[in-house]
């Protein structure tokens, strides 16, 4: 997968965790629920930042 792809899976998965958090359909005690959302925003992070790296190599 090329860096450019990377941007919007990252922004696909902010909008999972915005969504997930904005809309929490009755599960607001559940820790495992945060914690999935978590990790999306985990993921998300990553391919932003594996972007960030593609396009500084790619622009040299």
């Amino acid at each position: 997968m090329k860096g450019y792809y990377c941007t919007f899976c990252s922004l696909i998965c902010l909008i999972v965790v915005a969504a997930g958090i904005l809309f929490p359909l009755g599960l607001v005690t559940r820790l495992w629920y945060y914690l999935i959302f978590l990790f999306f925003g985990c993921i998300a992070v990553w391919f932003i930042v594996v972007s960030v790296w593609y396009w500084l190599r790619v622009n040299r």
